[in-house]
């Protein structure tokens, strides 16, 4: 479709203006969560982020000190999606 088109043309265009980045495309059903994970922090969206500010959203912050278990979780399941996905290029 025109918009896969033009997606994919945007992440190409920036991963040559920041090669360290990389995309991928997980096929699976099972991946609908939004969060932003760090080694200090997990961030639970509410919604995706281009819908935060236009319908009631709600952003949770939780320190590591109080969810490391669920972060390690989190990561865990992460890092077994991203080597099923495929890379973008």
């Amino acid at each position: 479709s025109r918009e896969t088109t033009f997606i994919n043309q945007v992440l190409v265009e920036f991963q040559s203006q920041n090669p360290i980045v990389e995309f991928r495309k997980y096929q699976g059903h099972d991946l609908h969560d939004r969060y932003i994970l760090s080694d200090d922090e997990l961030v639970i969206l509410g919604h995706g982020l281009k819908d935060i500010g236009s319908k009631d959203s709600c952003i949770v912050r939780l320190d590591k000190n109080l969810a490391s278990g669920i972060m390690q979780d989190v990561r865990t399941s992460f890092d077994q999606k991203w080597v099923k996905a495929d890379p973008i290029t």
